[in-house]
């Protein structure tokens, strides 16, 4: 017990760091820290168990504060790192309860989509926080934001320095911002998470199997939640349709990997292998903004339609 409880800190304080490094800029926390600092966290969950992970995170907050000196990036580190990670690790619960069943069962779908239904309703709530905090200003938050980013995109160089480029720039990122980010909060979590039990999994630490990803499965009620947002997001003026419309954009998560779970198996199923998904991936990258309206639909209709089933009753042609 007393090696677990070391593993843990030493797994908090080394994801504090990476997300530290990212902070400074230095080329190792931008290329891993701002996305890869929470896999310490996950690794403590999914290997040791729930009850190690608050012992990892107080060892992240504590070495984030000795490092900088500031509680309030500390703060930061819990809400950016340590918040999306425990959210997560209550698949450790849905594992253990399925474990202890009679037979034994395994995870589903149905388990994986209710706990990131779960996350994305949390990357919704700090949008909501960090926007309210955000001084808006007599015309607005969405104005007040672009005002801010005008600031901040006029000192980046440019060619030509044109000022039409920097307004549509401006202009985009003052739209998408805010639910952009919350997507990435819950994001950079799963990925880690991911990673972690690979990791682990590959070297025989994980505390559970690897659940089959293509089985994915969002529950019901999350369909209509996400609607009745889009329809409000569509009809409410002002400061509240802004903050909808980007709840919409955290909200799609979960039916992204539920449309992408439908992809996986087509895949499979129509036998085309691995070079179909090199190529739908390359062109997702390139068409991103339609790729994801696309993929969100197609997460919706499974629901309504159950493609994967219907995919997976067709006789196998091989590959992927």
């Amino acid at each position: 017990m007393k090696r677990d409880a070391l593993i843990a800190v030493a797994a908090g304080v080394l994801g504090a760091l990476l997300l530290v490094a990212g902070w400074r800029g230095s080329f190792l926390g931008v290329a891993l820290g701002m996305m890869f600092s929470p896999m310490p966290l996950a690794m403590t969950a999914l290997c040791l168990g729930l009850r190690y992970l608050p012992l990892s995170i107080l060892a992240g907050a504590v070495a984030v504060t000795a490092v900088t000196g500031s509680f309030a990036l500390a703060a930061l580190y819990v809400v950016v790192d340590a918040a999306p990670v425990a959210i997560l690790a209550r698949i450790d619960l849905m594992a253990q309860k399925r474990a202890a069943m009679d037979p034994p069962q395994g995870l589903r779908g149905w388990d994986l989509g209710l706990v990131v239904a779960l996350l994305a309703f949390a990357a919704v709530l700090v949008m909501a926080v960090g926007l309210a905090a955000f001084p808006s200003g007599p015309n607005g938050m969405e104005a007040a934001l672009r005002e801010r980013l005008t600031e901040l995109v006029a000192q980046v160089p440019m060619a030509g320095n044109d000022a039409q480029a920097k307004d549509a720039l401006v202009q985009g990122l003052a739209r998408v911002l805010p639910g952009a980010a919350a997507w990435n909060w819950a994001f950079r979590a799963l990925v880690s998470a991911v990673l972690a039990q690979m990791f682990l999994a590959r070297d025989g630490f994980a505390r559970w199997l690897t659940p089959a990803y293509r089985t994915f499965a969002v529950p019901g009620w999350y369909i209509g939640v996400f609607w009745v947002a889009a329809v409000a997001a569509w009809l409410a003026p002002g400061d509240a349709g802004y903050v909808v419309a980007n709840a919409v954009a955290a909200l799609s998560l979960p039916l992204v990997l539920q449309g992408l779970a439908v992809v996986h198996v087509a895949t499979a199923s129509f036998g085309y292998g691995r070079m179909a998904l090199v190529a739908f991936y390359g062109v997702a990258l390139v068409l991103a903004g339609a790729a994801v309206a696309l993929v969100v639909m197609l997460g919706v209709m499974e629901h309504f339609f159950q493609i994967r089933a219907r995919l997976l009753s067709r006789p196998r042609n091989g590959g992927e």
